[in-house]
This record gives structure tokens, C-alpha cells and sequence, in this order.
């Protein structure tokens, strides 16, 4: 008797070259012969399925049951039943169209009944995924199909075979779908697959362009078949959520629909009569599930690429002028065909921002400027405005303080707690977002300009439309430069004089703070412990007080009066 010689020992003893080439030859060979063993087992089990279905009589109906696939897609199949009155002859048709692989194996079982057994099959999660068609044509989709057994023994080996035929059909699918593994391999198949359908009679026009340059962005185009408009979306797939894809089933109709992220009005949304709107999700009309299905797979392939593209074009600034000039140069404006608004921006820290808006209809021209420090705002709250199509990021202050100063046509109306930039697109906002932060976060670094007394006096001279003066200086009596004075007049129907005197050491300098009320802005300055030791005279009746406001006329100048003060009570204490 010969003696057998494993294979890789017989290799091992030829030349490592042809060892190599061997080996070359024969994978692929053993993987083709095990992909043809997969392609030829669902086949083979499905029809041992037909086998055992059977034609079931029970004490009034005949159920006649037949199970159907293609050869080169074994995992479609179609059921068909046709239920027999045995006293009057009438039948009925329901054909059942499914994907094997979307019946969840663990949800087959087996039901016992008076005179016969029913194998029932469910989808997974209970999704509406079973395309069942009457006799008539009427078409609606469900979410289990009953098969028919006469007895028990027979009921379990249909419901055996059926559960074995539902993980082959999964991997016959999943090979079957390559429809790329970059973007733009993504996007044409994804343009391939959105097309018109015939429905109900009629032909649902539907057409998926990607975007160019960009390859994440994308306009998809929808025709009303009644009214004959036309609706276009136009987006980017990296601002769509991956867990918001999903299956959409009403009645007979079929679409995919996505959502952003974060819910946002990220969708472009215009149509015909000019109309212009953003929205947070998109509904693609498909000709049916398993088309559907594979949309959203091609979908949840791309939507991470999509992301890298977007994010790698995405500025990236280290330095703040940097960052400004790039800020500057986003905030341009923007335009509907209701309204036009340009902006400028100046690209500094202590910011001005100025934006005119003029409505078309009206050609009324409205100008608002707007005054505030960067290092106010608040990056983590920034939000995207998308009122009557006009875009704007919108980036409220620190704790929502009312530190953003502005005018309208030249008059001044107070303070705000918000700054809207506006913006021409989305792309441009994302932009804008991505630049705040780092220009908060560096304007925050710089260091706040300490004056002298000589400046605050200067800086707390009051406007000759005010009704009331401030004056600062030190006291008549000073020993040194420590004790201070000031005094605030007002005048109306009624004059008043107040006059603080006080040490800068009996000042709390950590808790001197921006306060605005309204159009006023003013200096919060406790004492200590809120002692009550600043001597006050009010129309000459002494007092005393814990605190003391002084009124400034913008910001900037509040902040170095206070870092002013801040510097001033610590030269005072060493």
C-alpha cells in the first residue's frame, strides 16, 4: 500500500520559487471552489423548501403553496398562495415578493392550529419589508408571511430548512453588492440607482446628481407627477446621520429617507417658483425594498468618506490674524430672492461688524453695526440660523451677557447677547464654525491693557447728550495714591450730586465685573465681604455703601477700567 505524504510536506521538499508558485495557483482556486460552494448551497436548500411545501386541506379551504427564485438570485424568492373555498370553488391569490435575507431566523417558528400547522416568517424588527400583491394588482408591503403544513413533523422541517436557507441568502447577498469602495465610485452608482420609476401607472422622476467639484455634496431632484414642479436638494453626505437612513413603507410606495446631524437645517431646498428653504432630512422615492436596501448600504459606505473629504478641506489655523482674515473674508453676506444682506467683518479681536439688508420688493435698505470682543462668545453654543432661506452662524455671548453692542442706521439700541454672521452657502458656514473656536480660544490669551487714573478720568467723561456726569479723582486730602473719589451728577427735574469716597485696598478686585441693564453699561465695584465702608454723600448727607457702579460707553473701555482697577488695588496692598 503507498504511503501518503501530506501536501505541505511534498511542498516543502520542491524549490521555494515553485512553492511559491504553486501556492499562488491553488488559493485562489480553493477560494473560487468555496465561493461556488456557497453560490451552489442556497439553491440546494431552497429546493428542499419546495419540496416541502405542500398543497394543505383543511374542513373549508385548499391552500396551494409554491415557492419561486431565480437561478443568479437565489436569495429573492416569491411565495405564492392560493386559498381554495371547497364549497363554492372561489380562490385568491397573494403572491409574496421577500428577501431572504431580511426574515430573522430566530422569528420562525411554527404555530399549532386546530386541523393544520402554519410556518410563520418575520422580518427583522418587524419592518414592513414583505411585498404582498393581490389579484387585482394592488400592492402593499408587510412585515410576515404563514406558510402552510398539514402536520407537525413536516410544519418542523419546513421551519429547519427555511432557517438554514437565511444566513446563505445573507452572504449570497452581500457578495452579489460591489458597488465600489471610494467616493466617487459611490456616487455614480448611487446617480445609477436613483432614476425614474414606474408606479402606480405613472413614472416617479427622480435623479441623484453628485456634486463637482466637491465630491460629498450632491443635488437630488424630485418632480410633483401632479403638479409637474420640481424640487431639488441640495446637500453634502457628510452632514447626514448614518443612524437616520432608513427604510420608509406607506402603502404601496418605497423611499429612503436620511436626516442630519444633530437635526440641523443642513438641506438646501428650492423648487421652480423661488421658493428657497433649508431642511433637516430628504425623502428618495425607490422602486421597491430590495432596492432600497441596497441605496442604504451604498449610503452608509459613503458617509464617512464623505466626512474625510469634507474635513480635509476644512481650515485649520494656528494663528488668530490668520484665522481672522479667513473669518473676514466667509462673512460676506447673503441672498434669496426675497432679500440681499452683505456684511464686513473687520478681523480683529475687538470686532466691528457691520451688515446691510435690503429686501427686494421694497428696495428699503436697513444697516446694522455690531461692537464686541471675541473672547465673549461662546463656541460651544454656536448655531446655525436659516430664517426665510437667509443663512446666518449665529454665536451667543459668555453666560448670554449682553455684550455685543450695536445700532441701527446709526442709532444706538442698547446691547445684545448674540452675534449672527452671515454667510452665502452652507459650505461657508461650516467654515465659520470651524474658525470660531480657535479665534475665542486665542483671543482669550491676550492680555487686557492695564491704564492709569488719568486714563479712567478721561475714559468715565460722559457724552454731552448724557444726563449725568462722572468725574474720578483723588482725594483732597490723599496720603498717597491709594484714596479716591467719585462723583456722579445727574441732572433732570430733580439735580443730584453723589459723591464715593474710598480705599482701593478695602476693594474686592476678583468680583469687579461688566454689568448691562438695558442701553447701560457700567462697572460693578464691591468691597470686601460687601462690607459696607465706602463713605457715600448724597446731596451732602453722608452714608455708607458696598459697592459702586461707574457707567462707560463701551466695552472695551468698561474691561481696561477694570483690569485698571484690578492693577491699581494690588499696587496698593504690596
Amino acid at each position: 500500500m503507498p504511503t501518503l505524504v501530506p501536501l505541505n510536506n511534498t511542498l516543502n521538499t520542491i524549490h521555494p520559487m515553485l512553492t511559491r508558485h504553486l501556492t499562488g495557483l491553488l488559493l485562489p482556486c480553493l477560494l473560487f471552489t468555496s465561493l461556488a460552494a456557497q453560490d451552489a448551497a442556497l439553491p440546494a436548500v431552497l429546493g428542499r423548501v419546495q419540496e416541502a411545501l405542500e398543497t394543505v386541506e383543511t374542513d373549508r379551504y385548499r391552500y396551494d403553496q409554491e415557492l419561486s427564485f431565480a437561478a443568479d438570485r437565489p436569495w429573492e424568492a416569491t411565495v405564492t398562495i392560493t386559498s381554495v373555498n371547497r364549497k363554492n370553488d372561489k380562490s385568491e391569490t397573494l403572491t409574496y415578493a421577500l428577501n431572504l435575507s431580511d426574515l430573522d431566523p430566530r422569528l420562525i417558528n411554527y404555530q399549532d392550529e386546530r386541523d393544520r400547522q402554519l410556518v410563520v416568517l418575520k422580518t427583522r424588527n418587524r419592518q414592513n419589508f414583505i411585498r404582498v400583491t393581490e389579484e387585482d394588482g394592488s400592492v402593499d408591503y408587510e412585515s410576515e408571511v404563514s406558510l402552510w403544513s398539514p402536520e407537525i413533523d413536516r410544519a418542523k422541517t419546513l421551519r429547519d430548512l427555511l432557517r438554514e436557507a437565511i444566513p446563505l441568502a445573507e452572504s449570497a447577498w452581500e457578495r452579489d453588492f460591489t458597488p465600489g469602495t471610494t467616493l466617487p465610485k459611490l456616487q455614480r452608482w448611487l446617480a445609477d440607482a436613483v432614476q425614474p420609476f414606474a408606479e402606480d401607472g405613472t413614472t416617479r422622476e427622480v435623479r441623484w446628481s453628485p456634486g463637482d467639484p466637491l465630491a460629498d455634496q450632491v443635488t437630488f431632484e424630485i418632480t410633483d407627477p401632479d403638479k409637474g414642479t420640481t424640487t431639488r436638494y441640495h446637500f453634502s453626505l457628510a452632514d447626514v446621520a448614518t443612524n437616520t437612513v432608513e427604510v420608509r413603507v406607506n402603502r404601496g410606495s418605497v423611499s429612503v429617507e436620511a436626516g442630519t446631524v444633530g437635526g440641523e437645517d443642513l438641506i438646501l431646498e428650492t423648487d421652480g417658483e423661488g421658493s428657497v428653504k433649508y431642511t433637516d432630512e430628504v425623502e428618495i422615492p425607490i422602486a421597491g425594498i430590495d432596492e432600497a436596501r441596497r441605496l442604504i448600504q451604498t449610503l452608509t459606505a459613503a458617509l464617512p468618506l464623505a466626512r474625510e473629504i469634507r474635513d480635509a478641506r476644512m481650515p485649520r489655523p494656528t494663528e488668530m490674524n490668520e484665522a481672522l482674515e479667513s473669518l473676514a473674508g466667509l462673512v460676506t453676506g447673503s441672498e434669496t430672492p426675497d432679500a440681499r444682506t452683505s456684511a464686513v467683518l473687520t478681523p480683529e479681536a475687538l470686532s466691528t461688524l457691520e451688515v446691510i439688508r435690503t429686501e427686494r420688493d421694497k428696495e428699503s435698505e436697513q444697516t446694522s453695526r455690531y461692537s464686541f470682543h471675541f473672547a465673549d462668545l461662546d463656541p460651544g453654543k454656536i448655531a446655525l440660523n436659516t430664517r426665510s432661506g437667509e443663512l446666518a452662524v449665529v454665536v451667543p455671548t459668555v453666560r448670554d451677557a449682553d455684550y455685543v453692542q450695536y445700532w441701527q442706521d446709526g442709532e444706538a439700541k442698547g446691547y445684545d447677547d448674540a452675534v449672527e454672521f452671515p454667510v452665502s452657502s452652507i459650505e461657508d458656514s461650516r467654515k465659520v464654525r470651524e474658525l470660531l473656536p480657535v479665534i475665542v480660544e486665542r483671543a482669550r490669551e491676550l492680555p487686557t491693557e492695564a491704564g492709569d487714573l488719568a486714563w479712567l478720568s478721561t475714559a468715565l467723561t460722559t457724552p454731552a447728550e448724557a444726563s449725568y456726569t462722572q468725574e474720578l479723582s483723588l482725594q483732597s486730602d490723599a496720603e498717597g495714591e491709594c484714596q479716591w473719589s467719585f462723583t456722579r451728577s445727574e441732572s433732570g427735574r430733580k439735580t443730584k450730586e453723589i459723591l464715593y469716597e474710598f480705599n482701593l485696598y478695602d476693594l474686592d478686585a476678583a468680583q469687579i465685573d461688566v454689568a448691562v441693564r438695558g442701553d447701560d453699561l457700567s462697572l460693578r465695584i464691591p468691597t470686601l465681604s460687601r462690607e459696607k465702608i465706602i463713605n457715600v454723600y448724597e446731596d451732602d448727607e453722608p452714608a455708607f455703601t458696598e459697592e459702586m457702579r461707574w457707567n462707560f460707553g463701551n466695552l472695551s473701555d468698561a474691561r481696561k477700567a477694570a483690569e485698571t482697577l484690578r492693577a491699581s488695588i494690588a499696587a496698593c496692598r504690596n
